[in-house]
């Protein structure tokens, strides 16, 4: 019993290792092999099988190629196995219908690819894997097989297709008739799979004919783009070849294919003398030429034809001859060629002969095939005639012949008398000169002078004079022809000095006082005390002589007066034309010594009288008004206290002015000045004028107010008025402190040809240069103003030019009662300079007087004043009469006014340079800039600046009325905006305090609503300012900013009180809030706050 199961046992035992042995290697069908990978590859964990879901990991003692790790899937590996040599394939190279999977460009090694049709039968491995080297296996790779069972069409030719085609089977083309394949290719196609291979066509054979004496004598047939080459026969040629190419193309001939070779000829020597061009060729021609010196004689051409010469050049030979000679102004007239011993005959052609006078010249061809003599043939040359000459008329002369010129007693050309000229085939040589000039008589030399020169033609005389003489005239003449210069006279010697005048007047003194003066020296004549200058009051020394030759005279004081006191009583109504001028002469010579009217003030209404008698005495004269006009200027230069202590007497003499031109002035011109009427209607420019410097229009528009000191415009309704057409406007643009612009005349009443005086009117216009004349009775006394100002601190004075315009008529009692509703304009530009003081009052007044009392005063009733940006004063007045700027200043202050203006500018200059330096700190300074109430302080400092250029800007926008009123707007702004910006200050200090102590949060829009309440709130009161009050476009404000009145009260201290209240609040209750013992922070948030 115990046998048998040991027995048992060892059988089961015998069996299990039978069984296990047989088992060993080998893995479930879900395990994954170890020898999958490479053996090189260090596996791990190592063992033969893995369980489904197992991962291993590879490494490789040198470089791995593949992944590092791999799973195992079912019984598969999931990746291809790495290798150590670390090789990849490339795309497997298969055809386009084989589809790969994955399809990528590179492969990692014994990674897998699998193949497929999309449409056909794979034909092949249908996967492969990247082995090493990088070659696919299996190879080789499969393909997509298809069926060739559609024919291609072949151009004329078939294919006989019955069977189907399989890859790789030849299919024969059958041509047409007379048709093959091209040389080359093959007659067949081929089935590649997909395609058919390349399809050739069928194209026509080409029939070569046979050429003659060629290697192609028989008729040969050529396939398309088969090539022949036919070679001539030894000495045969065509069109000077041996070998021809010819190629098929599509049953055509290509290439030159000639008829047949034709024999060539034999090559024969030259002649002595001679060479031979060309070929012996079929077709060819040969050429004979001859040597220099030498002519051929005998057929010079001849040309190869199928082996035979055309022309017989066996007798042709070279003779020695000369060429055809050329000879210049002559020809040949013996026809050539010219051998060795012939002769020519020459002959000139017209115009032209032989030097020896003969008509013909022979000429001979010598042994060395050069011309013996050759005659020359030269041209005439034809002399014109030089007047004044020996030789006045024209002539033609043989070469070489001379020709002697003699010009006529006392005449030359270019400073000669005789001239030589010859004949050079048919050109003049030598001076020919067009004509002979007659001489000048010699010239005498002035007294205290000299003269150097010819008298000849084109010679130039020079005038010199001795020392200290001065010539007179022109230094130089020339003789032209017989005559110095243009007959102007022979200049002068002069003296350069002159002596001391001797006035016959021992009262006249003459500074400087000396024995010689200079030539251009000046002098000048005075008189003693008590005496007055007649005549001239200064000399020039001019070549020798003063001038003005005449001497002036003294006139003493008391014969003056007593002349004036003799003239009122002697001129009337029957005085003489004489008379007047006499009186007007004497007022002239009166007012020439400002010492005479101040000595004694009387005489000022002396002065007076004689004016007014001058202006109602005698006939009208123009010679009068002149004078007249020259002692107001006179009487205007003189110092303004001069004439303080005579008021009715410059008020007479200004009224007396106006008479006496309206007297004496009008007849004066009466036609031209009818003449520019007519012409001003259709031009409507500039009419009479009687200084440069003054100047008509006819409309008031056209007067260039930039450029102007002063106009006046005459409305429309006064000239209607008087029957005239026009509406007349003068203008003064000159700056002189002088009566100018006095322009008067007959204004027509119909027309320019009426003679009857009753119908004219005329019309003076006057401009004075400064008020000297115009002292007012009384104080000025503004009839629409409310200031009392008195004079003990105030003074007026005139700031401009003082203009009028008058008009005279029979039956016209005064010019007012004609101006209705129109008004006078006039233009003025003030002459104010000094701005230091305060301008409390500018007016436009005009100069009322009366006849009775003989008293002017100013005055603005009736009148109007605007001042436009530009800073010109336009007065609008219901009168005619004398207008003027009167403005009132206030008198200087205990503080120099131009010292206030210097502590003003110098201090608003170091604030805003001071402004600038902190904004800049402000803005670069890191410390600073980190702090919170930094943008706070810019926008305060850029208000204040705002501030400073407006108000430094304001000086120059003064009586420039929209400047001034934008320049107060700015002040006003910034001024409103400063504050505002301290009140943003309070504010923010306030917001700090209470954040810090309370633990608030921060504010972060704080910058922004600042910068809007800052900048935007004071821009409603400007607004409305500007919109509401206008008087800062009146032109009558004396500084630029509000004036005193609601919108200085309101609109700018109001709100400035407003603000500062505000602040002191807030800083009140910043203090009261902030306690130290209740708020541990609110002394750091103080500090942080300031």
């Amino acid at each position: 019993m115990s046998s048998t199961v040991f027995v048992r046992s060892a059988l089961g035992v015998f069996l299990l290792s039978i069984v296990l042995g047989l088992t060993q290697g080998q893995c479930l069908s879900i395990e994954c092999e170890a020898t999958y990978f490479d053996p090189d590859l260090v596996i791990t964990p190592n063992q033969d099988c893995f369980a489904d879901g197992s991962s291993v990991t590879l490494s490789c003692s040198v470089n791995l190629g593949g992944p590092p790790f791999n799973t195992c899937d079912n019984g598969t590996w999931e990746f291809p196995s790495a290798s150590c040599d670390g090789f990849t394939c490339a795309r497997p190279i298969v055809g386009d219908s084989v589809v790969v999977t994955p399809d990528k460009l590179t492969y990692l090694a014994r990674e897998s690819v699998n193949f497929s049709c999309v449409a056909n039968n794979l034909t092949g491995p249908s996967m492969a894997s990247c082995g090493p080297g990088g070659i696919w296996e299996p190879n080789p790779l499969p393909v997509c097989e298809t069926l060739c069972d559609v024919p291609p069409d072949i151009v004329n030719g078939n294919v006989n297709i019955t069977d189907p085609i399989g890859i790789g089977d030849e299919v024969e083309i059958i041509c047409k008739a007379n048709y093959s394949v091209p040389a080359g290719e093959e007659p067949f196609i081929r089935c590649n799979g997909e395609q058919w291979s390349s399809i050739p066509t069928c194209y026509s054979r080409c029939s070569v004919p046979v050429v003659l004496n060629s290697d192609s004598e028989v008729t040969d047939i050529l396939l398309h783009n088969e090539r022949k080459v036919i070679e001539c026969n030894i000495s045969h040629s065509f069109d000077q070849q041996n070998s021809f190419n010819v190629t098929c193309n599509n049953g055509s001939i290509e290439g030159l294919y000639p008829q047949q070779c034709f024999a060539d000829c034999e090559a024969f020597a030259p002649p002595l003398n001679g060479t031979i061009m060309g070929g012996n060729l079929h077709g060819q021609v040969a050429k004979i030429s001859c040597d220099n010196g030498y002519i051929i004689s005998g057929p010079a051409f001849t040309t190869c034809i199928d082996g035979k010469w055309t022309n017989d050049t066996s007798g042709t030979a070279c003779l020695a001859a000369c060429d055809e000679p050329y000879i210049p102004n002559g020809k040949v007239v013996t026809t050539g060629p010219f051998f060795v011993g012939d002769t020519a005959e020459v002959v000139c052609l017209p115009g032209n002969d032989f030097e020896s006078g003969a008509n013909s010249s022979m000429m001979t061809c010598q042994n060395n095939s050069i011309w013996g003599t050759t005659p020359q043939c030269f041209g005439r040359c034809h002399f014109p005639g030089v007047p004044f000459s020996n030789s006045s008329v024209a002539e033609t002369r043989f070469h070489n012949d001379q020709k002697l010129i003699i010009c006529d007693v006392d005449y030359t050309f270019n400073q000669q008398r005789s001239f030589s000229v010859n004949c050079n085939n048919g050109t003049i040589e030598g001076l020919l000169p067009s004509q002979c000039f007659a001489d000048c008589v010699a010239l005498d030399a002035p007294l205290d002078g000299s003269v150097t020169s010819g008298h000849l033609h084109g010679q130039v005389a020079t005038y010199s004079c001795d020392d200290r003489y001065q010539l007179a005239g022109n230094a130089t003449t020339t003789c032209m022809n017989g005559k110095w210069g243009n007959n102007e006279p022979p200049p002068v010697c002069v003296a350069l000095f002159c002596t001391v005048p001797i006035p016959q007047d021992e009262n006249v003194n003459i500074l400087p006082f000396k024995d010689l003066y200079n030539s251009l020296e000046t002098i000048e004549y005075s008189c003693a005390d008590n005496f007055v200058l007649k005549g001239n009051s200064t000399a020039e020394c001019k070549r020798g002589t003063w001038n003005p030759p005449e001497y002036p005279s003294c006139e003493a004081y008391e014969e003056l007066t007593r002349q004036l006191n003799e003239s009122s009583n002697m001129l009337s109504e029957n005085s003489t034309k004489e008379e007047v001028e006499s009186v007007a002469e004497t007022i002239e010579l009166a007012t020439t010594d400002e010492n005479f009217v101040q000595d004694e003030p009387e005489r000022i209404d002396l002065i007076a009288d004689s004016l007014e008698a001058v202006a109602n005495a005698g006939e009208p004269s123009v010679e009068i008004t002149d004078p007249v006009v020259s002692s107001i200027n006179n009487l205007m230069e003189f110092e303004e206290d001069a004439l303080q202590n005579s008021t009715s007497g410059t008020a007479r003499i200004i009224a007396a002015n106006k008479s006496c031109s309206a007297q004496h002035g009008g007849r004066r011109g009466i036609s031209e000045f009818c003449q520019c009427f007519s012409s001003w209607g259709n031009s409507h420019g500039r009419s009479y004028s009687r200084e440069e410097n003054t100047q008509l229009y006819d409309d008031m528009d056209d007067i260039p107010l930039t450029r102007t000191a002063a106009s006046i415009s005459v409305p429309s309704s006064v000239i209607t008025e008087l029957n005239g057409k026009w509406y007349y406007s003068i203008k003064r643009v000159g700056g002189k402190d002088r009566l100018s612009g006095l322009t008067y005349g007959y204004l027509p009443g119909k027309d320019c040809t009426s003679t009857d005086e009753s119908g004219r009117v005329r019309i003076s216009f006057f401009i004075y240069g400064n008020a000297v004349l115009f002292n007012p009775s009384r104080m000025y006394e503004p009839l629409n103003s409310s200031s009392s100002n008195s004079t003990e601190s105030f003074t007026d004075t005139i700031a401009s030019q003082i203009i009028s315009a008058r008009l005279e008529g029979e039956g016209l009692s005064t010019s007012n009662e004609w101006i209705s509703e129109s008004s006078v304009l006039a233009n003025f530009r003030t002459n104010l300079t000094d701005r230091s003081k305060d301008v409390v009052l500018k007016e436009c007044v005009f100069w009322s007087y009366d006849d009775t009392t003989a008293e002017g005063y100013w005055s603005n009733e009736g009148c109007k004043t605007r001042q436009d940006e530009d800073g010109l004063v336009v007065c609008s007045c219901k009168r005619l009469a004398s207008f003027a700027v009167l403005i009132r200043l206030r008198k200087d202050g205990p503080l120099p006014p131009e010292s206030l203006y210097w502590i003003t500018l110098i201090g608003s200059i170091i604030s805003v340079f001071c402004l600038v330096i902190c904004i800049i700190s402000f803005l670069f300074v890191k410390k600073m800039r980190d702090q919170q109430p930094a943008v706070l302080h810019i926008n305060l400092c850029v208000s204040l600046l705002g501030f400073y250029i407006a108000f430094l800007s304001s000086e120059r926008a003064f009586e420039k009325t929209v400047r001034c009123a934008v320049a107060s707007a700015a002040i006003h702004y910034f001024c409103l905006a400063t504050v505002m910006w301290m009140t943003m200050e309070a504010v923010n200090m306030y917001r700090m305090l209470i954040q810090w102590t309370k633990g608030l949060p921060n504010m972060r829009q704080f910058v922004l609503v600042s910068c809007l309440v800052g900048y935007g709130a004071p821009l409603i009161p400007v607004l409305l300012v500007s919109f509401l009050d206008r008087n800062i476009l009146d032109g009558k404000n004396d500084y630029c900013f509000l004036q005193p009145g609601p919108s200085l009260y309101y609109g700018f201290f109001a709100i400035v009180a407003a603000l500062f209240l505000f602040n002191m609040l807030y800083i009140h209750t910043s203090d009261t809030l902030c306690n130290v013992q209740t708020y541990p922070n609110c002394t750091i948030a103080k500090g942080e706050a300031k």
